[in-house]
């Protein structure tokens, strides 16, 4: 299912540069300032414009041939402003940074990337800014096929109650750290028909404690680790997580990871994650 997916986006790459190679991109001087945005970069058939990114960007693997600029929220100016960018993308947090760009004639064009509106918009905002809008349509419209694709593979998963456990203290389950409501995480999840118990926080990320998770009592619980191979992987329940034995996502070995870089991307490699989401909701309702 993921080498389909992957060659979708491949796909409807070649064809967007088939029917707009006509447009005139010369030009055109990209920075990117975030993972996701190298990806939209990529995936829109735009990485020949794309002249550095951050330390990072590490997808596509050809990214990691480009110039960088330095850490994501303290980039090198010196080197932004050598190579000249006709176009800056970033998140909101480089607010500062766009302050000191400025002093030079330099813009940033800042986007929200927490949710999965955020994801459609970046791509929007990124295609109708480089005029190349129907490359950007076509892009939106592939994510959103594969995803109602999935949903339409739901079965009774309402009561599939999940943990997304986005970090924790290595080695042991003290300051766990989890997605709450406004990630794109808990509405992927429950776009596919699960549940997340942690979709009441005030934030969209947080420590959780001990007692909280065994009163809410997750039926999974999801770990994500971008430095680890990618895809699922089942842990049978070790040492670190016994404390828990009385939660039923551990008493009855439903511990999954989620390894690769896709995981915690906001990028259009959400439709991976979304496939990953969908085979551990089939597992945990056999």
């Amino acid at each position: 299912m993921k080498k389909i997916l992957i060659l979708i986006i491949a796909v409807f790459s070649l064809s967007c540069h088939q029917k707009e190679k006509s447009t005139d991109t010369n030009q055109i001087r990209i920075i990117s300032l975030s993972p996701h945005i190298t990806e939209i970069i990529y995936a829109l058939d735009l990485d020949s414009n794309l002249v550095a990114v951050t330390d990072f960007c590490k997808y596509p693997p050809e990214a990691q041939n480009k110039e960088s600029i330095g850490g994501l929220l303290n980039p090198n100016i010196e080197k932004i402003v050598s190579l000249k960018p006709t176009h800056l993308f970033g998140v909101l947090s480089h607010s500062n940074l766009n302050q000191d760009l400025s002093k030079f004639g330099l813009k940033i064009l800042m986007m929200p990337n927490e949710t999965l509106k955020d994801i459609q918009n970046a791509i929007s905002i990124i295609s109708d800014t480089l005029n190349i809008a129907e490359k950007g349509k076509q892009l939106r419209e592939s994510i959103n096929s594969t995803l109602s694709i999935l949903k339409d593979e739901i079965v009774d998963r309402q009561n599939t109650k999940a943990m997304l456990v986005i970090g924790r203290e290595k080695g042991s389950i003290k300051n766990i750290t989890v997605a709450g409501p406004n990630t794109y995480l808990n509405e992927m999840w429950e776009l596919l028909g699960g549940l997340n118990i942690f979709n009441d926080l005030t934030v969209k990320y947080s420590t959780v404690n001990i007692e909280e998770i065994i009163k809410r009592n997750p039926d999974i619980i999801i770990e994500f680790d971008m430095n680890t191979e990618e895809g699922i992987k089942n842990i049978v329940t070790g040492e670190e997580w016994k404390y828990l034995y009385n939660v039923n996502a551990v008493n009855q070995n439903k511990i999954f990871k989620v390894g690769g870089n896709y995981s915690l991307i906001p990028g259009p490699r959400l439709v991976i994650l979304a496939e990953d989401f969908n085979s551990i909701l089939n597992s945990a309702n056999r």
